[in-house]
């Protein structure tokens, strides 16, 4: 009697290991690390006299216009659609251009009026709570020096998503919107 029990209990050990050691290692968004994809795109914002700009970037709607999604990096080949349909990174490019606004014509580019163009933002997953540390947000620079009514300035926003640790969590992002609010400001000494 004893050995049956043996003999039933070998097979269903070595299943429960394996089972702990192919279940440990999968992921989300299983499988191998592909090349990145990235998509792009590009803005213009004018700042005038005194103001700020804020903008609201909708990463899955401007995404899903070309037929894209936004998933972790190296998940792209593995995610429904492939790699034809989804991407690792969502680039936008904004060119900046400091100016005066309406007819005022006070200041000149030979002036060399000059200020510190800060961009922040704040980003969020829409309808989701406590996942927004999953969006990857990088604004290149976030802070560099522009002139009135002189060249523009190029900033580049990068927008990135992370691995979701657990299935819960996957199951509260998978599908919903990515927003990114950039406020671009410019300030002088």
């Amino acid at each position: 009697m004893e050995s049956r029990k043996k003999r039933w209990l070998i097979p269903v050990l070595l299943a429960c290991i394996f089972g702990l050691l192919t279940g440990g290692a999968y992921t989300y968004w299983a499988g191998t690390v592909s090349d990145p994809a990235a998509s792009t795109d590009s803005e213009t914002v004018v700042i005038g006299q005194g103001q700020n700009v804020t903008t609201e970037l909708d990463v899955s709607k401007a995404l899903a216009s070309q037929g894209k999604k936004l998933v972790p990096a190296g998940k792209t080949g593995v995610s429904i659609g492939g790699t034809s349909e989804n991407v690792e990174s969502f680039d936008v490019t904004y060119t900046v251009k400091w100016q005066e606004s309406g007819s005022a014509d006070v200041i000149d580019a030979s002036d060399n009026v000059t200020g510190t163009l800060a961009v922040t933002e704040t980003h969020q997953i829409e309808g989701v709570t406590g996942h927004d540390d999953l969006v990857g947000v990088e604004v290149t620079p976030a802070n560099t020096q522009i002139k009135a009514d002189g060249e523009s300035v190029t900033v580049t926003v990068k927008v990135t998503l992370k691995e979701p640790a657990t299935k819960a969590a996957y199951d509260a992002i998978v599908g919903q919107n990515i927003k990114v609010n950039l406020t671009f400001a410019v300030t002088q000494p």
